[in-house]
């Protein structure tokens, strides 16, 4: 359970790295607000990850598991992210200008449940135009810590109690760290 356990802190933290990523390429002003707190947070799943590991690496008696991979390129799973992310970009422009701000907050920690990538890519096309980049940092950054809880909340509920007990204890740390980073931004 250990091992599994840092595969998912690792996986979150590979995740936070990925945004910062994509937003390098799309928008670069949005990349520079959100660099900073998502090195942190990488660095909290990092640190977590490093920690765990340390207390596994000693332990030999790992077992090997075959395990059966399906084709990371079929049709569905696109058609899905295409789904989502018209969704999110409709309801963030129309949060935009209905809600003004709160709006889009509350559609990018509704989103973060489902998906980063789509919350991710709308900010960066709609910061500077129907939003400010300010707005879509912080959007970005919420659905980035709504995921982690969503991720959690998937751990504690389908996860032994030790394995939920590790990752809930990183994931804690990143959403309290990252719940003040938001207020800083």
């Amino acid at each position: 359970f250990q091992v599994l356990a840092l595969g998912v802190v690792i996986a979150n933290g590979i995740m936070l790295l990925r945004v910062l990523f994509v937003l390098f390429f799309l928008n670069k002003e949005v990349y520079i607000a959100v660099l900073l707190p998502f090195l942190v947070l990488a660095g909290v799943s990092g640190g977590g990850g490093y920690l765990l590991w340390r207390k596994i690496a000693p332990a030999k008696h790992h077992t090997h598991h075959h395990i059966e991979l399906a084709s990371p390129f079929t049709f569905l799973p696109a058609l899905k992210f295409a789904f989502i992310f018209a969704i999110v970009l409709a309801l963030t422009k129309l949060a935009g200008v209905y809600f003004e701000n709160q709006g889009v907050y509350i559609i990018s920690f509704i989103s973060g449940f489902f998906d980063v990538d789509t919350v991710v890519i709308s900010m960066a096309q709609l910061a500077g135009t129907t939003i400010s980049a300010e707005v879509a940092s912080k959007g970005v950054l919420v659905a980035a810590l709504t995921n982690t809880l969503f991720k959690g909340g998937i751990a504690y509920f389908a996860g032994g109690r030790e394995f939920s007990k590790i990752v809930l204890l990183v994931f804690g740390v990143q959403i309290v760290v990252g719940a003040v980073l938001l207020f800083l931004l």
